[in-house]
This record gives C-alpha cells, sequence and structure tokens, in this order.
C-alpha cells in the first residue's frame, strides 16, 4: 500500500509548469504594483539629478571599463578566471562600479548632476 500512497501523491503533486507560470504571474503582479505605486516624491530634486548622474556615470563609463579589465585577463588556467568568475564577473562589475562612483568625489557627477538640475528648475527634460 505504501507504493499506491507515494505513487498517487507524485501524481497529484504540481506540475513543475504550472509552478512556473504561477510564479510568473506573481512577478508579474509585484512588478506592475511597484510601477503603478505613487511614491509622492518630487522627482525634480537636486538628489534625484545627482543619484540619475552617478547612475549615468556607473553604467556608461566605470562599468565597461571593468567589463573590458575583466575580458582582457588571458591568464593560464590556475590564474585565469573560473566557471563562477565568468558567470558572475558582470554582477560584480557593476557592483564595484556602483559602489567607486557613489562613495567617490567625481567632478564628471556633479556636471551631470548640475546640468540636470538646471534643466529640471527650467521645465526643459529631453
Amino acid at each position: 500500500m505504501q507504493g499506491i500512497t507515494s505513487i498517487s501523491s507524485v501524481l497529484s503533486a504540481p506540475r513543475v509548469s504550472d509552478t512556473r507560470d504561477a510564479m510568473r504571474t506573481a512577478d508579474a503582479k509585484s512588478f506592475s504594483q511597484i510601477l503603478a505605486q505613487n511614491t509622492g516624491e518630487n522627482v525634480s530634486t537636486p538628489e534625484t539629478a545627482r543619484d540619475a548622474a552617478e547612475q549615468l556615470v556607473t553604467v556608461a563609463l566605470v562599468q565597461p571599463l571593468f567589463e573590458r579589465m575583466r575580458a582582457s585577463n588571458n591568464a593560464a588556467p590556475p590564474f585565469g578566471p573560473g566557471k563562477g568568475e565568468q558567470a558572475f564577473g558582470g554582477l560584480l562589475d557593476a557592483a564595484m562600479a556602483r559602489k567607486l562612483t557613489t562613495k567617490g568625489s567625481w567632478s564628471l557627477v556633479d556636471q551631470v548632476a548640475a546640468r540636470l538640475t538646471a534643466k529640471m528648475s527650467s521645465g526643459v527634460v529631453s
């Protein structure tokens, strides 16, 4: 009888595709809820301009430099990048670039933030 019970429990278990579909639906719902949130924040503050400037410099300048440095590593197998570093190197590059840009004092970030703030105060954002 135990064999029959275990088979019936396996047959009544949810299918993997059903579970994946439920997860996708839940993710889509939570994403749409986040997008629909009204935080009540004023989006035209100098802080948001500074944050946008930091993100721009991070993604457009610093992160590609890190990616190129990582790609140029041609060390022999014991010292070269392993599968883990190859798989997750981009995440590390992004985190390091963001931390470097936000913790330091970058004149480029200051200039971009100043231009964004000037455009936001004049009402022209392109």
